[in-house]
């Protein structure tokens, strides 16, 4: 879901994490107690876990002036500047690498405010319509549910401690949080603490809440009890609670990449309330891919007529099991094979009883899945190098990408211009092989040269930079 209750820049957003394991970053001796003892735990362990949230992000030229300075013929680069807020801690090295797991709370209602998005402000008064107060000129009612927080008892220091990165969304430019009146922690009937959730609070600290361990609450009632975030202090409608049965079904391998024929591996791991799963667990599997239900007949209207859907086995692009079984311990090694070329999603469901569902009624937010993308067998061994001639590679491939990417001939690589890319053939066999396919300077950026193109292309390179 969006961050931003009035600026809907994009259609989503995103929490990001990585790990940069030992021997892939280095943190000097430095004047700041933390970051020493930061490097001597990450040392001392496997790496370094960073989560974070692009915040605040707004393009530097707005709309209407971009608009006018490309009429003018003046295609200029818009690059979007904010900051980012989020936390560095210490990756013990058996953690999932890619997505905080913790206990978590999830929403259960709905809430509806009043803002007005171009004054940038938030009626609180809680209730609109005849008789009860009318909105005001401007003003926009928006009902949204509260994004989920992670949640995790530190039992030596006796704190209870909420991630709230994601949780409440913004208002305005300004970044002001929104406003759901008081807001509380609970454990069950047991009152935990007071939450701050204002934009100088979730500045300060990314979201991060600590709250101390109450001495009438035992470590079995956390154990066993579940948490709540109320709004003033109503237990009839909390704003994210845990579930009796949360599962999170989680993979590193969110996004592969294939050819035909050959076997994907998804390392899957099993959480239960936050911790790995201690009783085997049946998984349902479904796969999903876009199919064209109608080919594009007009020039005005390039795209075809697509819909997401659900294959049945025959279509399936990738061979896999409608089940599996992951043992106690939580943790399974699920292979599939790749069949055909597309982009397909592969979706699990906790139960060998729940059924897998349609594509419209996925809550992609918490849903369990990961992507995998199968290349064609593109084949031109049997053109001869005589034939590798500019019209024959742009055809084949540069066309693609100059359509797809008219940018890049602001960055000096304008890829319908044969002196320019036959003069820069050997930065382009440099940033297109496979040695740095997996960096984040691989061409294109959308990995989507398939083997047999990027074996073209390298010849290509070689004949002309020869």
């Amino acid at each position: 879901q969006w961050r931003n209750l009035c600026f809907t820049l994009a259609p989503t957003a995103c929490i990001w994490q990585f790990v940069l394991p030992n021997g892939s970053w280095s943190i000097g001796q430095t004047d700041i107690p933390v970051l020493n003892q930061l490097a001597t735990a990450a040392t001392q362990a496997k790496g370094i876990v960073v989560c974070f949230a692009v915040y605040a992000l707004f393009p530097h030229i707005g709309m209407a002036e971009l608009a006018k300075r490309f009429a003018e013929g003046d295609y200029v680069a818009n690059p979007a500047y904010g900051g980012l807020v989020g936390t560095i801690g210490v990756w013990q090295g058996d953690e999932v690498a890619s997505l905080p797991v913790a206990r978590r709370l999830l929403p259960v209602n709905k809430l509806t405010v009043w803002v007005n998005c171009q004054t940038g402000t938030q009626d609180t008064q809680p209730y609109k319509g005849v008789g009860k107060g009318e909105a005001s000129v401007g003003e926009t009612k928006v009902t949204f549910p509260l994004g989920a927080a992670l949640v995790a008892v530190d039992e030596p220091r006796r704190q209870i401690v909420l991630d709230l990165l994601a949780t409440f969304p913004e208002i305005n430019g300004r970044h002001h949080k929104v406003d759901v009146g008081k807001v509380g922690l609970w454990l069950d009937s047991h009152y935990i603490g007071p939450v701050a959730y204002d934009q100088a609070a979730y500045e300060q600290s990314a979201g991060v809440v600590e709250l101390p361990w109450p001495a009438d609450v035992t470590a079995d009632m956390l154990k066993n009890g579940r948490f709540r975030l109320l709004g003033n202090d109503d237990p009839h409608t909390p704003l994210i609670a845990e579930c009796d049965d949360d599962w999170l079904v989680v993979t590193d391998n969110r996004a592969t990449y294939a050819e035909i024929g050959d076997t994907v591996t998804l390392a899957v791991r099993v959480y239960r309330r936050g911790e790995l799963a201690q009783e085997a667990v049946t998984l349902r599997l479904g796969q999903y891919a876009d199919r064209v239900l109608s080919p594009t007949t007009s020039p005005d209207d390039p795209m075809p007529n697509k819909q997401f859907v659900r294959l049945e086995p025959d279509d399936y692009l990738l061979e896999m099991p409608e089940t599996v079984v992951v043992p106690a311990g939580g943790q399974l090694t699920v292979r599939l094979t790749a069949r055909r070329p597309g982009i397909g999603m592969v979706l699990f469901v906790v139960g060998e009883e729940t059924a897998v569902p349609d594509p419209t009624a996925i809550d992609y937010i918490y849903a369990s899945y990961a992507n995998v993308r199968i290349f064609p067998q593109d084949n031109y061994d049997d053109v001869p190098d005589e034939e590798l001639t500019w019209p024959f590679i742009y055809h084949h491939i540069f066309r693609y990408f100059y359509l797809l990417y008219p940018a890049m001939s602001i960055q000096g690589f304008p890829l319908n211009n044969q002196f320019a890319i036959e003069h820069r053939a050997s930065i382009i066999q440099t940033m297109v092989s496979e040695a740095l396919a997996e960096s984040s300077v691989a061409m294109p950026i959308t990995r989507d040269l398939s083997p047999g193109k990027r074996k073209l292309l390298l010849r290509w390179c070689n004949l002309v930079g020869g």
